[in-house]
């Protein structure tokens, strides 16, 4: 089982597709069991040419724009290491989508996964304190008692923990998650955006709701104004990349957008969106090819209510007069 880390930058302004900067990974011969193999690259920024606040404080960030690798030849190499082992696993349920985002922005075949434990979920389910928390892998890997001996938020180093923690899991908690139905996948045919150009889109709050279901499936995340005449359109189904899903809508005037909505868990359990029409740009474009390989979330419409038309007694209203006929004057 090969257990896989990685590290990101992110352009400013906003979530787009984050560019690897480190992969880390180490081979287990079983969950819970010894470690038989490391993997590490540093790897040249070169989509983003600064790297953000939060890549900045990375341990491993001077190494990055040192290095001399660029992504497809570190990411050939990893391939190359994983060699048959397909079932990967990771803490949390982010990195191989973004590793195979990263891959078809550099038009490279996907990663050769079949199925994806996410070692977080998996922790809750150990420790029966619900699937809606996040435990970070630091508090995790104290709890455990491991020696906490090596620097956190380096990818080799983040893989190795999270290795490790495997041996505290229970075998019913390892729910493995599978990206892509090997046996039965098709590839999905390519979105044929608008070559409208339009103007830079705010984002949108989204009332939180109790269920991430329940937000996915809400008109005010799902109904999308058209960016050049606003007319509104509506997003049919979610894929998932992450926290991040990314949608379609169409508008009758001026055809197809994507749409992207990063979703988070808030402190009061309640699940929460932040809606954008995001610029076409290539790593975009890349992001959003490869949440459509991940299984979809389907919107369900809410049925209109009919409004029921008064209902007389016995039938027909009749008037004073009888039958159908006019009411007798009086004198």
């Amino acid at each position: 089982m090969i257990v896989l880390d990685l590290e990101w930058n992110q352009p400013f302004g906003g979530r787009r597709m984050e560019e690897i900067i480190q992969i880390g990974a180490v081979r287990l011969a079983r969950p819970g069991g010894p470690v038989v193999d490391a993997f590490n690259a540093h790897i040249r920024p070169s989509i983003y040419r600064k790297l953000s606040p939060v890549a900045k404080k990375l341990p491993e960030s001077a190494q990055a724009l040192t290095s001399e690798l660029d992504f497809p030849t570190a990411y050939q190499a990893f391939l190359d290491w994983c060699g048959e082992d397909t079932l990967w696993a990771e803490w949390g349920a982010q990195d191989h989508g973004v590793l195979a985002a990263n891959a078809a922005y550099w038009k490279l075949p996907a990663p050769p996964v079949t199925a994806c434990i996410d070692l977080q979920a998996a922790f809750c389910r150990t420790l029966e304190i619900g699937l809606g928390r996040r435990i970070a892998l630091e508090q995790a890997a104290e709890y455990c008692g491991l020696p906490l001996i090596y620097e956190f938020h380096n990818a080799l180093h983040d893989a190795l923990y999270a290795a490790l923690i495997t041996a505290w899991l229970t075998e019913s908690s390892l729910l493995p998650t599978v990206p892509r139905a090997e046996a039965k996948h098709k590839r999905r045919r390519g979105v044929k955006f608008s070559r409208e150009t339009y103007p830079k889109q705010p984002r949108q709050k989204i009332t939180p709701l109790p269920e991430r279901e329940q937000l996915l499936n809400s008109r005010q995340a799902r109904i999308v104004p058209c960016p050049l005449c606003r007319q509104p359109g509506a997003v049919e189904s979610w894929y998932p990349q992450g926290d991040v899903y990314y949608g379609v809508f169409r508008c009758e005037n001026h055809g197809l957008f994507p749409v992207r909505m990063s979703v988070v868990h808030r402190e009061d359990g309640s699940w929460q969106g932040r809606r954008v029409v995001p610029p076409l740009t290539d790593p975009e474009r890349a992001a959003f090819a490869a949440a459509r390989e991940n299984e979809p979330f389907h919107c369900t419409r809410e049925k209109a209510k009919r409004r029921r038309r008064p209902h007389h007694r016995g039938g027909r209203r009749r008037n004073k007069g009888g039958e159908g006929g006019p009411a007798p004057k009086s004198e």
